[in-house]
């Protein structure tokens, strides 16, 4: 069976129950806001191994996650994530308590989160007003959201240029939020928007894009540790990481 074939599986796989047993929506992620959804749900992703770890210490890794300080800025959570990142590879390295790891995982994927906010990229003057009414709504809407896998990247697990991956994480959520203010400037609110308007659509697209970045952040850090990737879901790259050293090390 070709990896296209099984796509749809993976989307199923993702997906909890949108509706329960006689109609009644059912939570996404009991108590989880639709960051930590994204970040549950990032663990059907992940190699055997690491997802049994993840799974069994979901109350660790939700509390590495909810820590609380916000980077102030772009590139304070930019440099949050790399550092987060080089404190995991340091740890992978030793002999560390599981607990540590799966704590810091839940930081890597609060940093991953924090560069996907899209408050991070509105420039316009009016843009905090109308982000304080499209985040309340992306919430509200977030348990009809269908989740989609974007793949894992190339820039990744072929060029292990995470700077590269970092960019083009700002580059679509710039796009995003553009398109989300021009929503507002034609007079849309979450009054107004539908299940079938591009406010409802964009807000799907961000919610799968930011479970499938910390999926293929998640697993570089653990690949580039040399981590068993038995049972990896979709990973067209060899097992063990690349030896020719490449930009973004």
């Amino acid at each position: 069976m070709t990896r296209r074939a099984l796509l749809p599986a993976l989307i199923l796989g993702l997906a909890l129950p949108a509706v329960a047993a006689g109609g009644i929506p059912s939570p996404r992620v009991s108590g989880a806001n639709l960051a930590e959804s994204a970040l549950l749900r990032s663990r059907k992703l992940m190699p055997d191994s690491l997802r049994q770890i993840l799974e069994r210490r979901e109350t660790i890794l939700l509390r590495g996650f909810r820590e609380p300080g916000r980077p102030a800025d772009l590139d304070a959570a930019r440099r949050e994530l790399e550092a987060a990142l080089a404190e995991q590879r340091l740890m992978l390295a030793g002999f560390p308590h599981f607990d540590d790891i799966v704590a810091n995982f839940g930081r890597i994927a609060r940093a991953v989160c924090e560069l996907n906010a899209l408050r991070r990229y509105c420039t316009d003057v009016q843009a905090p007003a109308w982000l304080d009414d499209y985040e309340p709504y992306m919430e509200r809407k977030g348990a009809l959201f269908v989740p989609v896998f974007y793949d894992y990247s190339p820039l990744l697990f072929t060029e292990r240029n995470l700077p590269a991956y970092i960019d083009l994480i700002g580059e679509r959520n710039r796009d995003y939020a553009a398109r989300v203010i021009d929503l507002y400037r034609r007079g849309g609110s979450s009054r107004t928007f539908d299940d079938r308007s591009p406010a409802f659509g964009l807000a799907a697209l961000h919610y799968s894009h930011t479970i499938t970045d910390v999926a293929n952040v998640w697993l570089y850090c653990w690949r580039e540790a040399n981590g068993d990737l038995g049972g990896v879901p979709f990973f067209p790259y060899p097992a063990a990481k690349p030896t020719r050293e490449k930009n973004g090390r």
